[in-house]
């Protein structure tokens, strides 16, 4: 059986490292040089770590379905 591809629209960063989408969501910012893409996104994801959401799993799951 064969699947069906899905072709993903990276989002370059300037170092030349292609972020997937969903990452750039979450963490607002490269994985590889760590520059801010989405500074919104990163605010959110730095929120989240200092003030320790990440607890409980409902608040996991809070913060899941935002993205």
């Amino acid at each position: 059986m064969k699947k069906e591809k899905v072709k993903i629209e990276f989002v370059t960063c300037e170092c030349g490292y292609n972020n997937k989408p969903n990452n750039i969501k979450k963490y607002g910012s490269c994985r590889r040089c760590g520059k801010v893409l989405d500074p919104k996104a990163k605010f959110e994801y730095e929120m989240v770590c200092k003030l320790h959401l990440w607890r409980n799993k409902k608040e996991v799951k809070k913060y899941e379905k935002r993205i």
